[in-house]
């Protein structure tokens, strides 16, 4: 039953007098090695030195098959290493299930850590309600432009835009899902799984004005005034310190670093952020990494909240250093954004105008880094406040400094003192439309810098984008100054926001 050629062999095993099966085998071709180290290295570290397959004791002429097939494909150049050829076999029928739930475990965020818990949860989530039902089966060699297209007319969008911002969120997903497919290599293949991504549409954002998610100070207020006091500085710290909610829940006492004096800046660290997870089938917050590495940060406290930040120490808040400055009223644990937004959602009532625009918590974010906005013209200052981490051009020319830090804080100091100082013992009345919009920003670099900003602030904003990316730092700078508030906030925010969660 032995038997040999030139190229290979067979040999019955374990013996040839108790054979069980039999053992086909060939020489590695000659600098395959140096060509597929991977696929060729044994247990042991070294280089291979034959290729090995089992056959049973009836498939003596498969395996010589077998063996003649490979010499014939390294006569002709095209050998490749059995492990490689069974990958790139089963590629081609991994469906989109399973590539979806290796997507979930293997994906890495830009930085290299791993997507958060609560992130993972909500793309299952997706996957469930809106990808799965329609592709859990389907291959993902065999995906075209049409199948995507099916997909997104499977969720449309109402006419004042119900189902744009879930559509939009999904569409992120599915089209990072098949940019990896089509850029990282596939498990033991040494090649993308996909040449080409089919996801070529997009979806959008919701169209949401800028305005109307910009609050002024009499606004923040009026809603901080009829917010449950342990609540209430949690709209201040968003609304004027532009933290997220999730860093506003996750402050301790030993993050809050007050002056002697009223009139001095007091600085909070924010380190750590609080977000909702899942464990042992229960929903509980968790204090864990801010959103990304760029997100700890060091804010200035202007001298006006002050009083309101040591009132709330003295209250609600344990004297512990760890002590967290918002809990529950009754667990005495770390609050739940669930609560908070019911309460906002009831004292946000207060104020029809942004109680009409659907203003959300977040938004309070968005009115701080409006208030920066205002205040320098500086973009690595708008982003080191927002604890924005994408900068296409100016993170490496621009360095943030304690100054230019200070500055701003004083700049939001007067602000609030000259609101208050316009009408101290009026009550909150709704603002007109008009006082929130704004004026344009200053022109900084000449009639040329002006006009562009003029061109760019007309266009869509992913357009706006486009243009400036490429553009030296400095021209980008004084083009955001010279564009009217709201499309200057709505510029940087998907410049520098990004795609931070994923």
């Amino acid at each position: 039953m032995v038997r040999r050629s030139s190229f290979g062999s067979v040999y019955p095993k374990p013996s040839k007098a108790k054979p069980r099966y039999l053992e086909a085998q060939y020489l590695v071709p000659v600098g395959a090695w140096k060509k597929w180290p991977k696929q060729l290295t044994a247990k042991n570290g070294e280089p291979k030195k034959k290729i090995y397959r089992n056959f049973k004791l009836t498939q003596e002429a498969d395996a010589w098959n077998w063996i003649h097939a490979a010499e014939k494909a390294i006569d002709m150049g095209v050998w490749e290493p059995p492990e490689l050829e069974e990958a790139k076999t089963k590629a081609d029928t991994t469906t989109f299930k399973e590539y979806a739930d290796y997507y979930l475990e293997h994906h890495r965020k830009r930085n290299g850590d791993p997507i958060a818990p609560t992130t993972k949860d909500k793309y299952r989530q997706y996957l469930r309600d809106y990808l799965l039902p329609l592709f859990a089966d389907k291959p993902m060699t065999a995906f075209t432009e049409r199948d995507i297209q099916e997909w997104a007319d499977s969720m449309p969008v109402g006419k004042a835009g119900e189902g744009q911002s879930i559509k939009h969120h999904v569409w992120e997903l599915i089209h990072a899902m098949f940019l990896e497919a089509c850029t990282k290599p596939w498990q033991n293949t040494g090649e993308p799984l996909l040449t080409r991504n089919p996801v070529v549409i997009r979806v959008d954002r919701p169209d949401r004005e800028i305005a109307n998610g910009s609050a002024t100070p009499e606004e923040i207020q009026t809603i901080a005034d009829h917010m449950p006091d342990r609540m209430a500085l949690i709209i201040y710290l968003c609304g004027v310190m532009c933290m997220r909610p999730g860093e506003a829940y996750a402050l301790q006492r030993q993050d809050v670093v007050l002056p002697d004096t009223g009139t001095d800046y007091g600085v909070i660290h924010i380190t750590k952020s609080a977000k909702q997870i899942t464990r042992d089938g229960h929903k509980i917050m968790s204090a864990g990494s801010t959103k990304t590495k760029g997100s700890v940060r060091d804010m200035d406290i202007p001298p006006f909240m002050i009083p309101m930040i040591r009132a709330h120490l003295d209250r609600f808040v344990d004297d512990t250093p760890d002590a967290w400055l918002f809990t529950g009223e009754r667990t005495r644990e770390l609050i739940r954004d669930q609560t908070v937004r019911n309460a906002f959602y009831r004292a946000r009532a207060y104020v029809p105008r942004l109680d009409a625009c659907k203003f959300r918590l977040y938004d309070f974010r968005h009115t701080g880094l409006t208030s920066v906005g205002h205040s320098t013209n500086s973009l690595i200052e708008v982003m080191r406040a927002g604890g924005h981490t994408q900068a296409k051009t100016a993170m490496h020319y621009q360095h943030s400094t304690d100054e230019g830090r200070r500055e701003i804080t004083e700049k939001i100091q007067a602000e609030w003192d000259t609101s208050h100082a316009a009408a101290p013992d009026t009550p909150h009345d709704t603002p007109t439309r008009e006082s929130t919009t704004g004026t344009s920003g200053t022109t900084t670099g000449g009639d040329n810098v002006a006009a562009l900003a003029n061109a760019l602030a007309g266009m869509p904003v992913a357009d706006r984008v486009a243009m400036l990316d490429g553009v030296d730092a400095g021209t980008v700078t004084r083009v955001l100054a010279a564009m009217p508030p709201a499309q200057r906030l709505e510029t940087i925010t998907v410049l520098h926001d990004g795609k931070e969660n994923r």
